[in-house]
């Protein structure tokens, strides 16, 4: 190897070292980091037969938004009965809607709660839709009690 070579090789190493340090990387290393942040604003979620349940990290801020079929934003407040956010003491938070609550859609056989959450230390959305499998409750009951 010739001294031009080494030269050129310290040369990259230094440009490469010097981009990382002052934050001044590729577009391909910035999308990979908010994709791998992206990922911690995905929720459990917890399907019962009246509503969901979606349990997020505690990244995850308390300013939860829901979107209507228009696609308007509206701020998910604390619980009302129906839909609502809480802060566990963990500070994680947990988002709960009943089916016919809260902007739910019905898109094929499945219940969406189309949501934006925010990262703590960043001021953009992410669009997280929650969704649990559609259950079809038969319209009749039968009284186990009353037999003919």
């Amino acid at each position: 190897m010739n001294r031009y070579s080494v030269k050129l090789c310290l040369l990259s190493f230094l440009s490469a070292l010097a981009a990382q340090l002052c934050g001044c990387g590729s577009d391909i290393q910035r999308r990979r980091s908010s994709e791998q942040r992206t990922h911690l604003a995905l929720p459990t979620v917890t399907c019962s037969e009246k509503g969901m349940r979606a349990a997020f990290g505690p990244l995850v801020k308390d300013n939860l938004r829901v979107r209507d079929s228009a696609g308007a934003s509206h701020p998910v407040l604390g619980s009302d009965g129906s839909c609502g956010v809480k802060l566990k003491n963990n500070q994680s938070l947990s988002f709960f809607g009943r089916y016919d609550s809260c902007y739910a859609r019905v898109e094929g056989s499945k219940v969406v709660f189309p949501l934006l959450v925010q990262l703590t230390g960043e001021d953009r959305w992410i669009r997280v839709n929650i969704s649990c499998p559609l259950i079809k409750r038969s319209k009749s009951r039968v009284d186990p009690t009353h037999v003919s």
